[in-house]
């Protein structure tokens, strides 16, 4: 192994080592399509899974998971299950109550006219010195269940983020299944009797979302969700896998071989450590489009570019895909840095750590990547 090369994976070690510390780097791709769930399992739908694009301007990508509830009985419905069971329904593994994450988005179409929005089944388990005999305790040993349901979505045509807190509303069930009991809050539940003063903390073995009944509850319901996110993995629910960003056309070889980047065509970067033949062009300078458009997801659009540029390599007029060692790439701004490696295919969004750096009396957001690729900083 060359110096370079154990440059190169020490750096790679530290980038994960640091987004293990800081979770800068959640779990993105995971884009639910109809022929790929990521690991949800879709169970006790009543009625056909329909993936669309739209409606309006979904949170994430360009389409969404939508419900037409038109009678009782109807409903969509998939979980993703977390952690392992023995034979005693011991849990190992399971998702950690103190650190639990759930949000997704809702919209309801303005010719719905019943505005429940989509619920979640939270399942829980302790192990078991959980009383056998306390009022939680179900069928399973030691599994009670509950449910977050959000506020009514107006039926305005109006997308909307639910995010589960320590204040929201929950329904605790007497074991896993049964109807809805005791109205409480999600961080009541676990400070006030009767859980309170247990020395096992409980963990969530499931997470379920839901839209429709076996009752009437929910007819009239016509919607769509999307952008679910459990414990910082991101589900982006796609009629049709997301498109690859363009290859920009590169410029002709330069003659001599060109020594560093080319900054001209995109001003406000800077870079160091990349390697002879390493072309940078603008793609979005100031918030605003300069080449290409379309090049950068709508998802990092709406979270508001401040710059971005493609980064590629020439050498005898063929494209270069890799960098021998990791190049720091500086952009002009204080903001998020997204990295989107171009050895992959569609390039997938990562947040890289970063560090400020003042060039030239101006502040500058950098980044240490390991190939070429597009650079683009958001607004935090």
């Amino acid at each position: 192994m060359t110096a370079s090369t154990r440059k190169k994976s020490l750096i790679i070690a530290l980038i994960i080592v640091a987004s293990l510390l800081f979770n800068i780097i959640p779990s993105l791709g995971a884009v639910v399509l109809p022929s790929d769930y990521q690991g949800l399992t879709f169970t006790d739908s009543t009625i056909p899974i329909v993936f669309a694009d739209g409606p309006a301007t979904p949170p994430l990508g360009t389409g969404s998971l939508t419900a037409t509830i038109a009678g009782a009985g109807q409903r969509v419905r998939f979980y993703e299950e977390y952690g392992t069971f023995d034979g005693s329904f011991n849990l190992t593994g399971g998702l950690d109550t103190n650190t639990f994450t759930l949000s997704y988005s809702t919209y309801t179409d303005p010719t719905a006219t019943n505005t429940n929005s989509w619920y979640a089944n939270i399942y829980l388990l302790l192990d078991s010195s959980f009383p056998a005999t306390h009022v939680f305790a179900g069928p399973i040993p030691n599994c009670f269940r509950l449910d977050f349901v959000p506020a009514d979505n107006p039926a305005d045509g109006t997308w909307r983020t639910y995010t589960l807190t320590g204040t929201s509303p929950v329904y605790a069930l007497a074991g896993c299944f049964g109807s809805p009991g005791t109205l409480t809050t999600w961080s009541a539940f676990f400070t006030t009797p009767p859980i309170s003063g247990l020395v096992n903390n409980p963990r969530v073995t499931a997470v379920a979302l839901n839209i429709g009944d076996s009752a009437s509850t929910y007819v009239g319901y016509v919607g769509a969700f999307d952008n679910l996110e459990i414990n910082g993995t991101v589900y982006d629910f796609e009629l049709t896998p997301p498109v690859a960003i363009p290859e920009v056309e590169a410029p002709a070889v330069a003659s001599p071989p060109v020594t560093g980047c080319i900054y001209k065509r995109a001003p406000g970067f800077e870079m160091s450590n990349q390697p002879d033949n390493t072309y940078c062009t603008s793609l979005i300078q100031d918030g605003a489009i300069v080449a290409y458009p379309g090049a950068i997801p709508e998802n990092l659009i709406r979270a508001g570019v401040i710059r971005a540029v493609d980064i590629f390599r020439l050498e005898g007029g063929r494209s270069i895909a890799t960098f021998p060692d990791y190049a720091q790439a500086c952009l002009l701004g204080d903001g998020r840095f997204i990295y989107m490696d171009a050895t992959q295919a569609p390039r997938q969004q990562v947040e890289m750590p970063t560090t400020l750096t003042e060039i030239s009396g101006s502040t500058y957001t950098c980044a240490w990547i390991p190939n070429p690729g597009t650079v683009i900083l958001i607004n935090k």
